[in-house]
């Protein structure tokens, strides 16, 4: 009889996942009594997603990644996604055995969840015409909210910030006659004024660490210029955080107003047109009460913030891929990532190369910047996917610089030190 509950139970939350409906508020998600079943079902699906994102580090073998975090791609390469949470699709220009065989190579021992699809368009093509369109809309004083390949219909989305049907359908003409042989692949909505979360001025301390021993990881607050926001990740020397309201030379500290100073920003990367939204600190001697600083590949993670560990990354997660947070403001959140390489406007700045997911579980609000995104990697083992930007707020979707933007100037530790 206790089986058979517990069944229907998982049924019931299954199909209330499926069809949307909300069973717990984001204020209240830490302490519902379903958390548990309802992230057995997110765990299950992570673990299933694994094999395809072993086989998706595989074909970014493939690829060059410039020292701006841009990623070179193949001639007749379209992208991919996940789908089932188990398959990774590959888009394809040709399907030649010729052009199979040469990413078969890469994929060797993942042929059971790769799946070749062929499109008309290359990820370079499309990804040169939303530019080329972008600039356009620029040009002509309209409000860009974001741009991109929508990898899995072929095709470049534009949005416009609350732009009346008419400058839809003019501009749209105007596309078709400069693109004359490609702009039956520019899509072009009219979309609500984005609102961001900003950086809060309170927070919730929901770690103690004592005074004569700091032990930096992923998802604890520190503080630049008396804002509170999240540390990423470490690295050797060095962690990262966001890099948006920050400059080079700036003092982090674990508390307020320079309170035990731990570091100094060395790089940040966030203005217009740059690819991605974070900052690189330098962990500096320990002064004040500070004793001694040690770093570990350690993140918060889980409904209660139980400690993890970074052992891997993942590049540029694909569509479909379902990530997870821990913002020291919120808490844990879950999302699925709907869109990659986005040029997207955030806090009144044009970003590219950014991820975009829809936040299917908890929430992130003001305070989270810098928060670690991750998969799970089996057990209490963890791959980082990015470091948190922002969320808009009425959409309930959520922007973040995926690892691959920064991995030229800053690797992660994947091991305890």
């Amino acid at each position: 009889m206790k089986k058979t509950m517990q069944r229907l139970v998982s049924i019931v939350l299954l199909l209330i996942f499926l069809t949307g409906t909300t069973v717990f508020g984001a204020e209240d998600s830490l302490h519902n009594s379903d958390v548990l079943d309802l992230h057995q079902y997110f765990a299950e699906r992570m673990l299933r997603q694994m094999p395809a994102l072993e086989a998706h580090e595989a074909l970014y073998q493939m690829f060059t990644i410039n020292d701006d975090g841009t990623v070179i791609y193949p001639y007749d390469f379209a992208g991919t996604w996940i789908e089932d949470s188990r398959y990774l699709h590959i888009a394809l220009t040709t399907s030649s055995s010729r052009a199979l065989s040469t990413y078969n190579l890469f994929l060797e021992e993942h042929e059971d969840v790769v799946v070749f699809v062929e499109v008309k368009y290359s990820l370079n093509e499309l990804t040169q015409l939303r530019d080329d369109a972008s600039n356009l809309l620029q040009e002509a004083g309209l409000p860009i909210v974001s741009g991109s390949v929508d990898i899995m219909q072929n095709r470049v989305v534009l949005r416009l910030q609350e732009v009346e049907e008419m400058t839809v359908n003019r501009m749209s003409n105007d596309m078709a006659a400069i693109f004359s042989n490609i702009s039956d692949v520019i899509y072009i909505e009219s979309v609500p004024a984005p609102q961001f979360d900003e950086v809060e001025s309170q927070s919730i301390q929901r770690q103690v660490v004592p005074a004569s021993n700091r032990t930096l990881i992923g998802g604890q607050t520190i503080h630049i210029l008396r804002d509170q926001q999240t540390l990423g990740a470490n690295g050797a020397g060095r962690f990262i955080t966001s890099g948006h309201g920050i400059g080079v030379g700036n003092i982090v500290s674990l508390w307020g107003s320079g309170i035990e100073p731990i570091g100094l920003v060395e790089r940040v990367v966030f203005g217009n047109g740059s690819n991605g939204d974070f900052a690189i600190v330098r962990v500096t001697e320990p002064v004040g009460f500070v004793t001694s600083i040690t770093q570990s590949n350690t993140i918060r993670s889980g409904v209660n913030g139980e400690n993890r560990s970074i052992t891997g990354i993942v590049s540029n997660p694909p569509i479909g891929t379902i990530v997870s947070v821990f913002g020291q403001q919120s808490g844990y959140g879950i999302a699925e990532v709907i869109d990659i390489n986005l040029q997207v406007t955030i806090r009144g700045v044009l970003l590219n190369g950014m991820t975009s997911a829809r936040m299917i579980f908890g929430n992130v609000v003001g305070g989270d910047s810098g928060a670690p995104w991750h998969t799970s990697a089996g057990g209490n083992n963890r791959n980082l996917v990015g470091i948190h930007s922002g969320r808009e707020i009425f959409a309930n979707v959520v922007y973040f610089t995926p690892t691959v933007r920064f991995i030229n100037h800053f690797v992660p530790l994947t091991s305890p030190r």
